[in-house]
């Protein structure tokens, strides 16, 4: 027998609702950007309306707690083998020691004390916890429950607050020609806003670098290419 489905949240159902027609108005879009579109017209739902959603929330919750009911056994292969019960909200899901050891990684970095190693626990706990939940977003586009690393990796690419991330997780899909030719000019802009960098911005130089070196690595590429041609 299948396992159980789980209750879907208020936002999650929503999201079902919308996502084809969002897709439909705006042919071309990623997964990503559709999904900011919807979590927009999420944000612009008055009570009342949202008030629809909560309420299927709530029958779906119930549809759940019948099926668990009625069979234990599938309700049990739903969950993942060896999850641990939820721990409080105060407690902390990262070892503090583990933290530490990652923070002193960077050979500048100097001691470290507990209140601060709880505040990057909590704050990693944070950021693991949103990048999931967009993974699931970008899953349920594709009718999946299952999270992916391409769930992961669109979530990077699409997302502006992760552009940080996006050398180290490159995005699944091939870029169509015309992509190609805005990122490569994306990269130079980059490139020259690095070199124009004003005093006091250090922290910003190694993004601009990584932009830069890609921006040199197209240029490479693209005088092979004429090489190749000749």
């Amino acid at each position: 027998m299948a396992p159980v489905k789980r209750a879907l949240s208020s936002y999650m159902i929503f999201c079902n609702d919308r996502r084809k027609e969002v897709a439909d108005a705006n042919p071309g879009l990623r997964i990503g950007e559709i999904q900011k579109l919807i979590s927009v017209q999420w944000k612009a739902l008055s009570e009342q309306e949202r008030e629809h959603y909560v309420q299927l929330a709530a029958k779906d919750k119930e549809r759940y707690a019948q099926e668990v009911a009625a069979n234990p056994a599938a309700a049990a292969d739903a969950e993942d083998d060896g999850e641990d019960a939820p721990a409080p909200s105060s407690a902390c899901v990262y070892q503090l020691g583990r933290v530490r050891k990652v923070v002193q990684t960077d050979p500048d970095a100097g001691r470290i004390n507990r209140d601060a190693l709880i505040a990057i626990a909590k704050a990693t706990e944070l950021f693991v916890q949103f990048l999931g939940t967009k993974g699931y977003e970008n899953a349920l586009f594709e009718n999946r429950r299952q999270i992916k690393a391409s769930d992961i990796t669109r979530s990077i690419q699409s997302i502006g607050a992760l552009d940080w991330l996006r050398e180290d997780f490159p995005d699944v899909k091939p870029a169509s020609a015309s992509q190609a030719k805005a990122t490569a000019a994306k990269d130079k802009a980059g490139a020259a806003a690095a070199k124009a960098l004003p005093s006091g911005l250090d922290f910003f130089k190694p993004h601009h670098a990584a932009a830069a070196k890609r921006a040199d690595a197209s240029e490479q590429d693209d005088d092979a290419a004429a090489v190749d041609e000749e």
